[in-house]
């Protein structure tokens, strides 16, 4: 049975020698352009987030693999990454064109932009499109009266919502209270 690696340093420890040359500065330039970046084995590979998906690296047979999750920044890089073999969101690495530094910063920096938009764009306030109902004088002295105010406030607000609904639309005045 293969022991399941679930730390990136024995990821490392465990990829040839020529391969781990490669590998060790991506993972150097990954931590120090974004500080406080989550470090984890997913997917069999080292994988970086911060609060989403960022960037992940592997060891391929022969060459190793940048994996920017992410065409419009490699789109962005095509002069500094002209000559490197580029795959959908992937950029292969040889022993003999290892990738520097600055270009896997740039690529980090370009990320954390591209996650920082999408978390702006779904920042933004929802309308709710469920018309608020206000609770009756009648129906909250009701609540009250009967010790069930607690137990209608323990129920989420789309529910008291709905609940205050049928009420104010109930279409006979008995069934009003």
């Amino acid at each position: 049975m293969v022991k399941k690696i679930t730390t990136v340093d024995a990821y490392l420890a465990a990829v040839p020698a020529d391969l781990r040359g490669l590998l060790v500065p991506v993972r150097a330039a990954i931590l120090a352009a974004a500080p406080g970046v989550t470090e984890k084995i997913a997917y069999g590979v080292p994988y970086y987030s911060l609060s989403r998906p960022l960037i992940a690296w592997k060891a391929n047979k022969g060459c190793a693999s940048l994996i920017a999750m992410s065409r419009a920044v490699l789109s962005a890089l095509k002069k500094e990454l002209a000559g490197y073999e580029l795959s959908g969101t992937t950029i292969h690495i040889y022993p003999d064109r290892p990738l520097s530094k600055t270009v896997v910063k740039k690529i980090v920096k370009l990320r954390l932009a591209e996650n920082a938009a999408r978390v702006k764009l779904r920042r933004t306030p929802r309308v709710s499109q469920r018309k608020r109902y206000p609770m009756p004088t009648a129906v909250k002295t009701a609540l009250i009266d009967a010790r069930l105010m607690a137990d209608y406030q323990a129920r989420p607000a789309y529910q008291r919502n709905d609940y205050l609904m049928w009420i104010a639309e109930a279409k006979q005045e008995a069934t009003k209270l």
